[in-house]
């Protein structure tokens, strides 16, 4: 905890604490607050995250793709 540090955000998270866990829990939670970073910013600034491009120009599903079936 860094009261310093909480006092200058809105919102202050502390990954770090007392008690230890194996080095692969500490991976998803920085991955969750990044994710939670990009999507409020993303939402503060008017972009709507579900839908990156409301003119049409840019797709979230690729298109004209063709899936095979898999043969062994």
């Amino acid at each position: 905890e860094d009261e310093e540090l909480a006092s200058l955000a809105d919102y202050f998270v502390s990954i770090g604490n007392k008690t230890r866990y194996p080095n692969v829990f500490l991976g998803l939670e920085y991955v969750l607050t990044g994710q939670l970073l990009g999507l409020f910013k993303s939402l503060n600034g008017g972009n709507t995250p579900d839908n990156p491009c409301s003119s049409g120009q840019v797709f979230r599903v690729v298109r004209g793709v063709t899936i095979y079936p898999y043969e062994r």
